[in-house]
């Protein structure tokens, strides 16, 4: 499905109804924004919106429910192709060297995009290694008895050990 250009005031009222999901009228007036424009002048865009298939209605007995057929996410997606387009002319970096910090923008004209991404996912594996090793020492020392408890072990056996001996005596005793 093609998506359509909305104008300032037809967008406001999508990203009214994105939010609200699905709306009646009512929902619609409630939710807008100050300053609230004409019931009338909502109907109107309403139906400019179903025209350009932004939204489906459904009847429910004398009222309809406004569903929105373009989810925002693609809409979001339109209009940022549409922006790089326009003003950028498809040059990604340039965009980005827009969006950026002025000391950042050097680091972008220096490398390449694809090495900025590289590096940032090579660091991010690094941290998750270094994670994993923490939790893999954590759990090597749940699995490993205490000092505490082995010394506990020990003093058992030290002590059967002797009980063992001082029964051996009593029966050589004997």
């Amino acid at each position: 499905m093609k998506i359509l250009s909305l104008t300032s005031s037809e967008e406001q009222l999508m990203l009214v109804i994105w939010n609200l999901e699905a709306a009646f009228m009512k929902d619609i007036m409630t939710a807008y924004p100050e300053p609230k424009p004409h019931q009338n002048t909502v109907s109107t865009f309403l139906k400019i919106l179903v025209e350009k298939n932004y939204l489906k209605i459904e009847k429910k007995g004398r009222i309809f429910k406004y569903i929105p057929k373009i989810n925002f996410e693609d809409y979001r997606k339109f209009q940022l192709e549409n922006l790089l387009e326009i003003f950028y002319h498809n040059d990604v970096d340039l965009l980005l060297k827009d969006l950026k910090v002025p000391e950042k923008a050097t680091e972008i004209e220096e490398k390449s995009i694809a090495k900025i991404i590289e590096e940032t996912t090579q660091s991010n594996d690094e941290a998750l290694q270094k994670d994993i090793e923490i939790l893999d020492a954590q759990v090597l020392t749940l699995d490993t008895p205490s000092e505490k408890s082995g010394k506990k072990k020990k003093d058992k056996k030290d002590k059967e050990k002797k009980e063992k001996k001082k029964n051996k005596h009593k029966k050589s005793d004997s």
